[in-house]
């Protein structure tokens, strides 16, 4: 295989990208039924999951290039073995940075409401 990348099957545009969003959709969806049913412990993982998801949605491109070509490059290389392993490894780290970056601001706003 070459090392050149051809994304025309790929994009945001693309068939392919247009099936696999509203697959994905669908099943969440479909699973809505037991999430309802679930643990307490679960619902609020979910939650927590759900409260970043826009977060690492926005900023999950930053530490995408930060690992390919930026000074965090040599930390995660599990891409040139894996890239879904790398995939994973950067919305976890991207979750935990918007998790925290939201815990901060709760507490200045808290900080600030005390004055």
């Amino acid at each position: 295989m070459g090392t050149e990348y051809h994304n025309y099957l790929v994009g945001t545009s693309s068939p392919l990208c247009v099936t696999s969003a509203v697959s994905l959709f669908m099943l969440c969806k479909t699973l809505e039924p037991f999430f309802q049913r679930g643990s307490d412990k679960m619902k609020l993982m979910i939650r927590k999951v759900s409260s970043v998801s826009l977060g690492v949605y926005m900023f999950h491109l930053l530490l995408v290039n930060l690992t390919l070509c930026g000074p965090i490059g040599g930390l995660i290389t599990l891409g040139q073995t894996h890239p879904f392993i790398k995939a994973i490894v950067v919305y976890a780290l991207t979750g935990i940075a918007v998790y925290v970056g939201k815990w901060i601001i709760a507490k200045i706003k808290h900080l600030m409401l005390l004055k």
